[in-house]
C-alpha cells in the first residue's frame, strides 16, 4: 500500500537525508545510555530505582529515527511503500527477538521450575505477535493476575509497544496524506510534506492527554498502555519534523554558544536523564506528566547534535560507548531472562559481583546475536531482494510460539486438574495426614511438613477454582450465589467478604451440599463488606472509585441479608490485615472497629447470628508455589513466623462495641504449630499464589471449620 502525494522539490534539500551522517553518533551513545539505565535498574532495583525511564528514552529514538526516514521515502519517491517499510522492520527486529524467544522457551523446560511453565508460554505467546503488553496491562488491573511472577519475556512490552507504533504511525501518515493530497487538488495548492508535523503535534496532544488522564484513574494499566506512549513516539517525530522544515532553526542552535560547540544542550539533555533515573520510583505515578523528563531530555541530546566541545564529543564517541549503542537492541533483549533465571533458580536477588556477571553474559549474549543474527539478516540478499521471506518468518515465528504455548500450556493444565481430581477420597478422609487432617486430625503425621516430589506444584498454582468464586470482580456492580444444599432445612448461611472469602466458596459449597445447609455468598475483590459511609465519593482517582463502590456495594450486603428471613448466620471472613493502616490501607480508607460494630449491630438487629472467622495467617508476601518449585526434598520450605500474623485486629477491638454475641473462630491452628505457619502441609500445597488458599487445602479444612459454623 502507497501514497501517491508527491512532495514538493524544493523541500528536498532540507530533509535529514541531505546532511545526515550515516551514523549518528550522539543517538547511539543515547541507546548505550538508555539501555544501560534498563539494564542498570533490573539488576540493581534499589541502587537505581527509576532506570525504567531508559524504555522512554529508546521511544523517543525510535520515533525521531522511523520518522525522519519515511520522510525521506516520502520526498524522494512521493509515497510512502507500507509494504516495504515493515519488510525492513521484520527484518531488523525479528531475528533477534524469535532467537531470544527460542532461548527461552528452551530455559522455560531446561531450567525452570514446570510451576512457571503455563504462564511464561502463554506470555512468550504473546510477545511472539507483539502483544504482551496488553497481556500484562489486564493482568496488573485482575485482582488474582497482579500477582503474577515475572516471566523471562515480561520485558517484551517495550518491543511490542513500539511494533504498534510502526504499524499504526505509517498506516496513519498515509491516511493524512490522502486527506492532504485530495484537499490540495479540489483547491489548486500545492503539494507539502507539514502534515508530517501536523499528524505528529495532533497525536502529542491526544496521547499525552489521555496518559495524563488514564496515569490517575488506571495506573497500572496506563504503564502498559500504547495509547498512553505514542506522544513519546510521536515527540521524536515532531523534531525529525523540525529537523528536516527548518534546518536553519537546528543549525542556528548547533551552533550557538550552548549548542554543538559547548555541548551544553546535549549535557542537559543527558542530564535530565539521568535525574529522572535517579530520583523516580515505581511508588510515584507513570508515564503521566512524569514520562516528559526522560522525553525531554532525549529530545535535548538530539536537538544538540554531536557535541563540538571535546570531552563531550571524546566520551559520546569512545568505542565502549558506540559498541553497547551499537547492541542495545540485543542487550535489551537478553538481560531480563539472564537475571530472571538467576533470581528464579537462586531464591533471591543477585549481589553486586553476580549483578557484573549477568551484565557481562548478557553483553556476550548480545554481541553474539548483533553479529550472528541481527546483521545478517538486514544484509543477506536471501532476506533482502525480497519481502517474501520477512513476511514468513513473522508468521511462521508467530504461527510456532502460539501452538506451542496452546498445545504444551493446555497438557500441563490439563494434567493439573486430573491431579486435583484425585484429591477427592483423601480430602474427606480424617483420619489421614492429607492436607489439614496432618495439623488437626488425631493420627500422627511424622512428615507433615515435607515437600516431597509427589506434590504438584503447578496444580497447586491453578488451585484457585475461581470459576466457583461467583465473586464480583471490578468491572461488576453485583454477583450473589446460592450454593450447598438448595433444601435448606438446617438453616442458611450468608458467606460475606472479599476473595479470601470466594477462596473458600467450593469448600463451602461441597461441605453443605449434603447437611441440609444452604449458602448464600456475597464476595467482593478488595472489598470487606464491613465498611460503612461515603468516603471515596469525592476522590476522582482510582482507589477512590473503587473504595466507594466497596461501600456501595456493603450497603446493599447489609441491606440484602437483612431483608431475608431464611439467612440466620452471617459468616465474615476477610483479608482483615489489609485493611488497616499499618497493612498500608491509606487513613482515610482503613477499616475501624466503630463501622466494624455498626454492620454487626445492623445484622444482630435484624434477626441474624454473627460469626467472624480470623483471616488465614499471612505469608512472606512471595508466590508459594513459585518459592516452593525450587526447594523440593526440603522439610518446610517457605515457611513464615506465627508471629508475622500477629496485627491490631480491627474486628477483636469491634466486638466490645456489639449490642450482642458475635462469636470468633480462629483457624491458625489449621496452618500453624506454636512458633511456625507452614506452606505445605500434609502432602498439600497451602496456598495457591502469594496470599489466597487453594481449593485442595480449602476442603481439607473446611472438615474442621464446617462443624464450628453448623
Amino acid at each position: 500500500m502507497t501514497i501517491s502525494v508527491r512532495a514538493s522539490n524544493e523541500r528536498r534539500e532540507a530533509l535529514p537525508g541531505a546532511r545526515a551522517r550515516n551514523t549518528l553518533l550522539e543517538v547511539q551513545a543515547l541507546r548505550a545510555l538508555a539501555v544501560a539505565l534498563v539494564v542498570a535498574y533490573h539488576v540493581w532495583p534499589q541502587k537505581l530505582t527509576g532506570g525504567f525511564i531508559g524504555v522512554d528514552v529508546f521511544f523517543v529514538i525510535s520515533g525521531f529515527l522511523i520518522t525522519a526516514h519515511l520522510m525521506r521515502e516520502y520526498e524522494n519517491h512521493g509515497r510512502i511503500s507500507l509494504t516495504q517499510f515493515w519488510a525492513r522492520r521484520i527484518r531488523r527486529l525479528l531475528p533477534a527477538a524469535l532467537s531470544v524467544l527460542a532461548s527461552c522457551v528452551v530455559a522455560v523446560f531446561v531450567l525452570l521450575p514446570e510451576v512457571v511453565r503455563v504462564e511464561s508460554l502463554r506470555q512468550i505467546a504473546a510477545a511472539s505477535v507483539y502483544i504482551v503488553n496488553w497481556t500484562l496491562a489486564f493482568d496488573a488491573v485482575d485482582y488474582l493476575g497482579a500477582g503474577n511472577n515475572a516471566t523471562l519475556v515480561q520485558h517484551y512490552w517495550t518491543l511490542s509497544v513500539e511494533e504498534q507504533f510502526y504499524v499504526a504511525w505509517p498506516l496513519l501518515l498515509v491516511g493524512v496524506g490522502w486527506l492532504v493530497s485530495r484537499a490540495n487538488r479540489r483547491s489548486g495548492g500545492g503539494r507539502s510534506v507539514t502534515f508530517f508535523g501536523w499528524t505528529a503535534l495532533a497525536v502529542v496532544g491526544v496521547s499525552f492527554a489521555y496518559s495524563l488522564y488514564l496515569t490517575w484513574f488506571s495506573p497500572s494499566f496506563s504503564y502498559f498502555s500504547t495509547a498512553t506512549r505514542a506522544w513519546e513516539f510521536a515527540a521524536g517525530a515532531l523534531l525529525a519534523v523540525v529537523v528536516a522544515l527548518r534546518p536553519a532553526l537546528v543549525s542556528r542552535l548547533r551552533d550557538s554558544v550552548v549548542g554543538s560547540r559547548s555541548g551544553v544542550v546535549t549535557i542537559v539533555g543527558v542530564a535530565v536523564i539521568v535525574m529522572s533515573a535517579v530520583l523516580l520510583n515505581g511508588s510515584l505515578p507513570f508515564p503521566g506528566v512524569l514520562a516528559s523528563l526522560p522525553v525531554i531530555g532525549t529530545l535535548l541530546v538530539i536537538a544538540g547534535g554531536m557535541p563540538g566541545w571535546h570531552p563531550m564529543s571524546t566520551l559520546v564517541s569512545l568505542r565502549p560507548v558506540q559498541f553497547t549503542g551499537d547492541v542495545s537492541y540485543s542487550l535489551y533483549l537478553w538481560h531480563w531472562p539472564v537475571i530472571t533465571i538467576f533470581v528464579t533458580l537462586q531464591g533471591r536477588p543477585p549481589t553486586t559481583p553476580e549483578g557484573l556477571a549477568i551484565v557481562a553474559l548478557s553483553v556476550g549474549l548480545a554481541a553474539a546475536t548483533k553479529y550472528f543474527v541481527e546483521d545478517p539478516a538486514r544484509r543477506k540478499s536471501f532476506f533482502t531482494r525480497s519481502r517474501r521471506p520477512a513476511y514468513l518468518l513473522a508468521l511462521s515465528g508467530a504461527v510456532v510460539f502460539v501452538v506451542l504455548s496452546v498445545s504444551v500450556g493446555g497438557a500441563i493444565t490439563r494434567q493439573a486438574d486430573a491431579e486435583r481430581a484425585a484429591f477427592d477420597e483423601q480430602v474427606v478422609d480424617g483420619t489421614g495426614c492429607f492436607g489439614a487432617n496432618a495439623l488437626l486430625g488425631s493420627g500422627e503425621c511424622p512428615d507433615a511438613f515435607l515437600l516431597d516430589s509427589t506434590v504438584n506444584l503447578t496444580a497447586a498454582s491453578t488451585d484457585l477454582n475461581t470459576t466457583d468464586w461467583c465473586l464480583t470482580w471490578r468491572d461488576e456492580d453485583w454477583k450473589t450465589c446460592e450454593l450447598g444444599d438448595p433444601a435448606a432445612t438446617e438453616g442458611t448461611i450468608a458467606l460475606v467478604g472479599d476473595s479470601h472469602a470466594a477462596a473458600m466458596t467450593a469448600a463451602f459449597d461441597e461441605y453443605y451440599r449434603d447437611r441440609g445447609v444452604r449458602v448464600i455468598t456475597y464476595t467482593r475483590f478488595g472489598c470487606s463488606g464491613l465498611n460503612q459511609g461515603t468516603a471515596g465519593a469525592d476522590d476522582s482517582t482510582e482507589q477512590g472509585g473503587y473504595e466507594y463502590a466497596c461501600r456501595q456495594w456493603s450497603e446493599r450486603v447489609r441491606s440484602e441479608i437483612a431483608g431475608r428471613s431464611d439467612i440466620d448466620e452471617v459468616v465474615y471472613l476477610n483479608f482483615t490485615s489489609g485493611y488497616i493502616a499499618s497493612g498500608g490501607r491509606a487513613p482515610g480508607y482503613a477499616l475501624t472497629p466503630s463501622e466494624i460494630a455498626d454492620t454487626w449491630n445492623q445484622m444482630i438487629a435484624s434477626g441474624k447470628s454473627v460469626t467472624v472467622v480470623k483471616d488465614l495467617p499471612k505469608t512472606s508476601g512471595e508466590d508459594v508455589p513459585a518459592c516452593l518449585s525450587t526447594r523440593v526434598g526440603q522439610n518446610a520450605p517457605c515457611s513464615t513466623s506465627r508471629a508475622l500474623d500477629a496485627f491490631d485486629d480491627p474486628q477483636v477491638a469491634a466486638i466490645s462495641l456489639t449490642d450482642g454475641p458475635v462469636r470468633q473462630i480462629d483457624l491458625t491452628d489449621g496452618f500453624c504449630d506454636e512458633t511456625t505457619c507452614f506452606s505445605v502441609i500434609g502432602g498439600v500445597v497451602v496456598y495457591a499464589d502469594n496470599n489466597h488458599i487453594g481449593g485442595t487445602y480449602a476442603r481439607t479444612l473446611m472438615q474442621y471449620l464446617g462443624p464450628q459454623l453448623r
